[in-house]
């Protein structure tokens, strides 16, 4: 599929990447929508009125939830292949996103709360919940599983 045109400013337009885990290729998951939140903890000292006097972050982590639909990208898929594309990974295994943002790409870590719907009234979806842990944003890197 060629690329959109754009006239104007340049804007990211989409949720074009891929995911894959353990269990999982890339083909599996069409995108639809990420939502990435940066997290930390706030420690702060107050003076004896109970004024903050200092604040301090630490323990910071990211938090992103990828929202999908399972497919199947074969020759000649079929419901029943596609319904065999539905597998969710292990806790807290890696999950590789790609996306060509360098705040995004890489291993992250499966959180409880994935979740996966079936309607009537539209396509299989589901949802990952993945973290990442270090000091800045350029040292995010998921928590080794052992």
């Amino acid at each position: 599929m060629p690329a959109p045109y754009m006239v104007g400013e340049a804007k990211i337009f989409g949720a074009n990447g891929t995911i894959t885990h353990a269990a999982a290729v890339t083909t599996d998951f069409d995108p639809q929508s990420l939502t990435l939140v940066d997290n930390f903890d706030v420690a702060e000292a107050r003076n004896r009125l109970g004024d903050v006097k200092t604040r301090s972050g630490h323990n910071r982590r990211h938090e992103i939830t990828v929202q999908f639909l399972w497919r199947d990208a074969a020759a000649s898929p079929t419901q029943a292949t596609a319904k065999g594309k539905v597998v969710m990974p292990a806790p807290f295994i890696a999950v590789t996103l790609d996306f060509d943002i360098t705040l995004i790409d890489g291993d992250w870590n499966f959180e409880p709360g994935g979740t996966i719907e079936f309607s009537n009234t539209g396509h299989a979806s589901g949802t990952f919940k993945l973290s990442r842990y270090g000091d800045t944003p350029a040292a995010m890197a998921a928590v080794a599983v052992s």
